[in-house]
C-alpha cells in the first residue's frame, strides 16, 4: 500500500494560510474606498449662489434739506446728500462743516438735525465752512423721502 503523502508547505504559503483573513480585509476596504472615489467623481457640486450683502432698507420721510450729518469730535459734517435734493441742488458737499443754522451756532448733530428740518417751503440760512472758506446757503426745504440700507 502506498503511504499518502501530504504536500510540503512553503514558508510562504504557510504566510498566506495566517493572514489570509488579514488579506481578504484588505481587498474588501480597497474596494470600498475605489467605489467610493468613483461615486463622488460623478457627483457635481452644487451652484454656489452669488453671496448678497444683507441689507434691510429703510424709508423716512420729512421735510428737510436732504443731508445725512455725521460727527466728528466737536464738529458737524455733512456725510451725505440724498440725490437730487436741495442740498445737492445748492451744491452742499460732503465734508462741509455745518457752523450755524439760522444764526445759531450748531452744539451737535441732534442740534443741527433738529433745526434743519422744518416745515415744507420755509428756508433754513445755514453757514458752512469747506476747508478755510465760510459760506452762506440759504435752502428751501422740501419732503424730502429718504431709502436707506440699515
Amino acid at each position: 500500500m502506498k503511504k499518502r503523502t501530504t504536500p510540503k508547505t512553503t514558508k510562504a504559503s504557510q504566510w498566506e494560510m495566517q493572514n489570509l483573513p488579514l488579506l481578504a480585509g484588505f481587498v474588501l476596504i480597497a474596494s470600498c474606498f475605489i467605489l467610493t472615489l468613483t461615486k463622488l467623481s460623478s457627483v457635481k457640486p452644487e451652484a454656489v449662489p452669488e453671496s448678497t450683502p444683507v441689507c434691510t432698507k429703510s424709508t423716512e420721510v420729512f421735510s428737510g434739506i436732504g443731508a445725512r450729518l455725521e460727527q466728528v469730535g466737536t464738529k458737524v459734517y455733512i456725510k451725505e446728500t440724498i440725490p437730487l435734493s436741495p442740498a445737492e441742488k445748492n451744491e452742499i458737499m460732503p465734508g462741509d462743516v455745518i457752523y450755524r443754522v439760522d444764526s445759531t451756532p450748531v452744539v451737535d448733530v441732534n442740534d443741527a438735525v433738529s433745526r434743519i428740518r422744518g416745515e415744507v417751503g420755509a428756508p433754513v440760512r445755514l453757514v458752512l465752512y469747506r476747508g478755510n472758506l465760510r459760506f452762506d446757503k440759504t435752502i428751501v426745504r422740501e419732503n424730502i423721502t429718504d431709502e436707506k440700507c440699515n
